[in-house]
């Protein structure tokens, strides 16, 4: 887990409490974050309602080939392909975001696919230049009174 925040000392209990200890790494606030995703198997995001926007983390993540388990919040469906670069569940729903980040741990082959999926739809929906373009059409567009 890479981050920090106040629920820090209560995620390392129950991590301990459930023996995961060897196997679920608190990392706290880094700044090597673009090093860090390829050696990663999921990005998951757990979010509430109006917390997020475009969520940054999983644009990182699916550019470095890392699929997603995500609550459906914000863009976030913007983001994950349901089924395709990762997965989306209800807001709140902890046994479905545990289903299928363990769905995706326990399947090499479907994560893979997936994750090379997302790298895919990364460079094609959200590369910087075709975000460039993008917004010069619109705003051609625009002057020209389409945008109306």
């Amino acid at each position: 887990m890479i981050g920090d925040g106040p629920e820090r000392a209560k995620i390392e209990a129950e991590i301990a409490a459930h023996g995961l200890g060897e196997v679920v790494l608190m990392l706290g606030a880094r700044r090597d974050i673009p090093q860090l995703w390829p050696a990663m198997d999921v990005a998951v995001l757990s979010s509430h309602p109006v917390v997020e926007t475009l969520p940054v983390t999983l644009l990182e993540a699916h550019a470095c080939g890392v699929p997603g388990v995500s609550t459906d919040v914000g863009s976030v469906r913007d983001v994950i392909a349901q089924g395709e670069t990762g997965w989306l569940v209800p807001i709140g729903d902890v046994d479905a975001l545990a289903r299928r980040l363990t769905q995706l741990l326990r399947d090499e082959p479907e994560r893979r696919r997936m994750g090379e999926a997302a790298r895919v739809r990364a460079v094609r929906e959200f590369d910087l230049a075709n975000m460039v373009k993008a917004y010069e059409d619109l705003f051609v567009r625009t002057a020209e009174g389409e945008g109306r």
